[in-house]
């Protein structure tokens, strides 16, 4: 699994590696949210052993639950997959929990402490997806886990992300001249589309609200757009009332493209001239009212303009081939167990 897969996979695993190391899920114990039979889960004892690092246990029953939620996340049905292809899934996702495992070793041999802080920082940003503390609690229950595990988890997570940042991370620079053949080589696709500078108001209504939700919110965004109407600052009516990530920056969404956004708003905004403010326009996320700035025309793109971009993109793929080379000494120096072809 490349670099960017195991580092995010992390708190993805966190539900996982915690749920088994805390008896989470124990099939000897009906009633328990991860024992629920699942079309991923395969006929293997779930207390079967898969595979062992430097001694460490990875069951099958950590698999099943990673492939369970892997497909829940991506919206996938291992019934409707064809077997091979579940079969290749399962195989991938055992090595990822070998690559973790393997990580977090290497953190500890490293002696790298997580401060009590960084977890509870983790622990509110994860509360704060939920609509309330009840939803969280019930989320955290479904996977057979207990708050001190996610924590636990959580801690290993960090623990694997400072390693990576301190032995590959901090390693990588880009040079200058390694940007000029980036850009030299990508030339054809140096070249931007018509863009318009937009502003926005947003008020959230989602397709799925119901209609007394709906309604207020269309009534939120109307009075708004009367307020903009009647002379008052764009900017500072977004600040204040704007439900978008834009707001802090009154609005400011930058230059947007047709290709770059919904086209009902790409509709919308390339038909305002510049100044001037659309009426309301609905999206499946809600309400938005846009203000057009200035027109940049289609055009190539200079190399001091896409400097920083493609030092990233740069960047992004020297961590990543250091990031597989390290994986894989760690892996040449640990002792790695695997003990089922078909797992």
């Amino acid at each position: 699994m490349t670099r960017s897969s195991l580092i995010s996979f992390g708190l993805f695993l966190l539900f996982i590696s915690g749920a088994c190391q805390a008896g989470g899920g124990d099939p000897e114990r009906p009633g328990t949210p991860a024992a629920a039979a699942s079309p991923s889960v395969r006929a293997i004892p779930p207390g079967a052993v898969l595979a062992r690092v430097n001694g460490k246990e990875i069951p099958a029953l950590q698999l099943d639950q990673t492939v369970r939620i892997y497909l829940e996340t991506n919206s996938q049905d291992s019934g409707s997959m064809p077997a091979d292809q579940l079969k290749s899934l399962r195989k991938q996702l055992l090595d990822s929990l070998i690559g973790s495992e393997v990580l977090f070793q290497a953190s500890q041999a490293a002696r790298i402490t997580v401060p009590e802080e960084s977890v509870d920082g983790q622990i509110q940003q994860l509360r704060s997806r939920f609509p309330s503390e009840e939803e969280f609690n019930r989320y955290i229950q479904s996977q057979g886990i207990s708050l001190t595990d996610m924590k636990e988890r959580i801690r290993r997570n960090l623990a694997t992300t400072e390693l990576v940042q301190r032995e590959v991370d901090s390693k990588i620079a880009v040079l200058d001249s390694e940007i000029a053949d980036y850009y030299k080589k990508n030339k054809d696709r140096m070249r931007r589309d018509e863009a318009v500078k937009l502003a926005e108001i947003f008020i959230r209504s989602e397709a799925k609200a119901d209609p007394s939700s709906k309604s207020k919110a269309r009534e939120k965004i109307e009075a708004l757009l009367k307020e903009v109407q009647s002379g008052r600052d764009f900017a500072t009516v977004a600040r204040t009332h704007s439900e978008s990530p834009d707001a802090k920056r009154g609005g400011e969404m930058g230059f947007i493209s047709r290709k770059s956004t919904l086209p009902v708003l790409a509709d919308a905004a390339f038909r305002l001239k510049v100044g001037e403010v659309s009426d309301v326009v609905e999206t499946p996320f809600g309400y938005h009212i846009l203000k057009a700035g200035e027109r940049r025309p289609p055009g190539e793109i200079k190399l001091e303009e896409a400097k920083q971009q493609i030092s990233q993109v740069v960047r992004q793929e020297k961590e990543r081939e250091a990031f597989n080379a390290y994986l894989d000494r760690l892996k040449g120096g640990a002792k790695i167990e695997i003990l089922t072809s078909d797992p």
